[in-house]
């Protein structure tokens, strides 16, 4: 009786009914009983109802024990048939998981894709027209939204959405499309000892340790200009420490 064929699908009896679960999850055990797993606890196939907790049912020999033992317990699921009859899962023994949760719809506008240092992330397309694909990285709408376009399987933060009448008018300008505007950008860059070559771009182009070099020069300069202003904070602290101790003399 305990072998008798049921389907994949787990159902719970609450509120005098059956209700199909979609995390339920078979829990195995050596006496032959029919046992999954939901929430926290364990539910008996044929009557879907709690057994114990999922803590408690490591030691499911002991539980049984103190029950009366494995005959006792079937006893108990035998007569709890009498009020809740027979489960779904052994009723319909043919049925699929995907029968009662269908999958998901994919939607075509999410997509997981890196952004200009590697990370993935999912982004929503939310424009799609005249060749134009345009992306945020939230599905609501906001106000300050950055916007993104695809480029050779990265994602590149072009603007915001409040600017979006601009950067419409603005793409169809790129000759070279925003590859070619991200390369002269940052070809710029890299003829300028004096700016910053943005490792984001070089990483799109493959020139990442090259800008890496390009930058050391500025790296430096700016950790002795913020070394520099901490010195003069802390200078001036101490001035007006000095001061405020003057005064209450």
């Amino acid at each position: 009786m305990m072998n008798e064929k049921h389907s994949s699908v787990c159902y719970i009896f609450r509120e005098g009914a059956f209700s199909p679960v979609k995390e339920g999850k078979p829990f195995r055990n050596d006496f032959g009983l029919d046992l999954f797993q939901y929430k926290g606890a364990v539910y008996e196939g044929r009557t879907g109802l709690h057994l114990c907790p999922l803590q408690e049912a490591e030691y499911l020999d002991l539980f049984i024990k103190s029950h009366g033992g494995i005959e006792q317990v079937q006893q108990i699921i035998t007569r709890s048939l009498e009020r809740t009859g027979l489960s779904p899962r052994y009723a319909r023994p043919d049925e699929k998981k995907k029968d009662i949760f269908p999958p998901k719809e994919k939607d075509e506008n999410r997509v997981f894709a890196k952004d200009l240092m590697g990370n993935k992330h999912y982004y929503y397309r939310f424009y799609n027209e005249n060749g134009i694909e345009l992306y945020t990285m939230e599905k609501k709408r906001e106000f300050f939204q950055t916007i993104y376009v695809p480029c050779d399987g990265f994602m590149v933060g072009i603007d915001q959405r409040h600017r979006l009448e601009e950067i419409l008018k603005w793409l169809p300008t790129l000759k070279q499309g925003i590859r070619g505007e991200i390369e002269r950008v940052f070809n710029e860059s890299m003829g300028d000892p004096k700016r910053w070559a943005d490792l984001g771009f070089a990483n799109l182009l493959g020139r990442y340790y090259e800008a890496k070099r390009h930058n050391i020069p500025l790296e430096a300069e700016r950790r002795q200009r913020e070394e520099r202003w901490a010195a003069e904070r802390e200078a001036d602290g101490r001035q007006r420490k000095i001061f405020w101790r003057e005064r209450r003399w």
